[in-house]
């Protein structure tokens, strides 16, 4: 990883600057992903978008209650033709809003790779989320201290394009 990539992952693993990350990064990374179609995030500032570390998609979700469109830059893993994405909210006790509104509205749409697709997402089982947790844990490390600080379990989908 590169100096920029390391700061990131410091930054984000620590509980103090959750707030921080939660009310200012993601509102910021959320803008300038959709102002670029997604062509820049600040997962990958000062690197190529083909050899960032640290995958991302803007997931646009129906709100579970309000039935608006909500959108969140979140990392992803590439795997079976779709995106695997995990509801981790740097180890808070709370499940992150766009995890509830997939529950309760599973089609969505995310904008990948400069590509807005349609996507169906289906809630991964613990026991394929504990298959794929290496992998997830190569793309962010951050979420094996996340998962310590919390003891809820974190909810899990892959995106199938439709």
């Amino acid at each position: 990883m590169g100096l920029y990539s390391n700061f990131l992952m410091a930054f984000t693993r620590s509980k103090a600057t959750v707030p921080i990350v939660h009310n200012v990064v993601v509102p910021l990374d959320r803008r300038i992903f959709k102002a670029t179609k997604g062509r820049m995030s600040l997962t990958h500032l000062g690197s190529s978008l083909k050899r960032h570390v640290m995958q991302d998609l803007l997931l646009t979700t129906t709100g579970a209650k309000s039935g608006k469109q909500r959108s969140t830059p979140v990392l992803f893993l590439d795997h079976d033709g779709g995106y695997v994405i995990v509801g981790s909210r740097y180890g808070t006790d709370a499940h992150p809003h766009w995890s509830a509104n997939l529950l309760a509205n599973p089609d969505a749409t995310v904008l990948v790779r400069g590509q807005e697709q349609r996507v169906n997402a289906r809630r991964i089982t613990e026991a394929e989320l504990a298959e794929l947790w290496p992998r997830l844990l190569e793309i962010y490390p951050n979420w094996a201290d996340y998962r310590e600080r919390t003891d809820r379990e974190f909810r899990a989908f892959h995106l199938t394009p439709v």
